[in-house]
């Protein structure tokens, strides 16, 4: 947290970053500053708990919000 997380909250804060972040597996993601910013797929369902189709739509999914969030 202090090394990564900390310091990309602050730029995120002051408008030097974008912070997309995808739930790989389940964890207490809800107890840090992660939850206040929105995942780029439903937490409830994080990446080690989808089908192996599901996992590469969401893949695809992911790829066109990184692309879009690149290029506003």
């Amino acid at each position: 947290h202090e090394h990564e997380l900390g310091p990309l909250l602050r730029e995120a804060e002051q408008g030097g970053v974008k912070i997309l972040w995808v739930l790989v597996s389940p964890c207490a993601y809800q107890d840090t500053p992660l939850r206040d910013y929105q995942a780029m797929i439903s937490p409830e369902k994080p990446l080690s708990k989808m089908s192996k189709p599901d996992r590469e739509a969401a893949w695809v999914k992911i790829l066109e919000q990184i692309k879009r969030a690149a290029n506003p």
